[in-house]
């Protein structure tokens, strides 16, 4: 909970149970834009839940944002990775691994990439490999949750990433990270002309 901003808590009562409650910063909340003045998440129907999960693989168009690709196998860390960068101004795509993402880089004028380093078909440290031939000049921000992430992080810079981050990350260390790469100055910037997140 700690790591995701969370506060877990209980109450507890002789003879009348016990309560325990999650909150989350506003951040974190996946679907959030389902949601609207006090609705509890289990008063949404499945198909909202699913819909909020399932990011859209149409890119954000806005002159002057850059667009990042993010590369999740997981959709609600897909989902949330797009939302905490689109809440700091940058334009987004996703992939579920590593093919798609070679695909959607020979269509889309990527700026960035952001991918994990496990995930099924083609993995991070192979989508790594055929950059460094492909597209050496594109920049690379690995993520990985594993245990052993020292690993993780001294393959992926030997690969060609320009920084590594453990999962779970924040939005201040994410866009952090993606100003650093690109030589950015404040990402908020350009999220100033940008609507409030519901």
């Amino acid at each position: 909970m700690r790591q995701h901003g969370g506060v877990l808590e209980i109450d507890s009562q002789d003879g009348s149970g016990t309560s325990a409650r999650v909150r989350f910063p506003v951040e974190r909340v996946v679907w959030l834009h389902e949601c609207s003045g006090d609705t509890e998440i289990s008063d949404m129907p499945s198909r909202a839940l699913e819909k909020a999960a399932s990011p859209s693989i149409n890119p954000v168009r806005t002159a002057g944002r850059p667009l990042v690709l993010v590369v999740e196998d997981d959709r609600e860390l897909r989902e949330l990775l797009r939302r905490m960068l689109e809440h700091s101004g940058f334009a987004t795509v996703a992939a579920s691994n590593g093919r798609k993402a070679l695909h959607y880089l020979s269509a889309e004028p990527v700026a960035l990439l952001i991918t994990d380093m496990v995930m099924p078909d083609m993995d991070g440290i192979e989508l790594l490999r055929v950059l460094q031939t492909e597209r050496p000049e594109l920049p690379v921000i690995a993520l990985s949750g594993v245990e052993n992430f020292n690993e993780y992080h001294r393959i992926a810079m030997h690969l060609g990433a320009r920084a590594a981050l453990r999962k779970p990350v924040t939005r201040a260390d994410l866009t952090s990270a993606v100003n650093k790469v690109l030589g950015l100055p404040l990402a908020d910037s350009y999220a100033e002309h940008e609507p409030s997140p519901a």
